[in-house]
């Protein structure tokens, strides 16, 4: 991707997108996951990215019943707006592609939820 100035550029427009494109807020882990098992980052150039996003308040972190989940701001989807083309087509289409696969697999993960209590007894219900 030869579009940017730095590969950190990248990776912060690369997150934007594919959050707008989730619709959805998704755990820090959640997301590096995603990025990284479709090879558009490593694990430290999507921290570093994350983190200059929230520091620009482009994210946030919005707690939520799954734990503290990345969102995209309205500066972040006004970013998206203005940067998105700067983005290889073949890129946008394979967030794309993955989305109608993993669309609702991901919408599953990002929603549920579950608490356990232990008891006495040591068990947990």
């Amino acid at each position: 991707m030869g579009y940017f100035s730095s590969d950190v550029t990248k990776d912060k427009l690369v997150i934007l997108y594919f959050l707008r494109a989730t619709g959805l807020a998704l755990t820090s882990d959640q997301c590096m996951r995603i990025v990284s098992d479709r090879n558009w980052m490593n694990y430290f150039s999507f921290q570093n990215a994350v983190n200059e996003l929230l520091e620009r308040g482009l994210l946030k972190m919005q707690e939520t019943p799954v734990g503290h989940c990345l969102e995209i701001t309205a500066d972040g989807l006004q970013a998206v707006d203005d940067f998105s083309s700067r983005l290889p087509q073949s890129f946008r289409n394979d967030v794309d592609e993955y989305l109608k696969i993993h669309r609702l697999k991901i919408r599953s993960i990002a929603t549920h939820y579950a608490t356990f209590d232990r008891q006495a007894n040591g068990q947990y219900i």
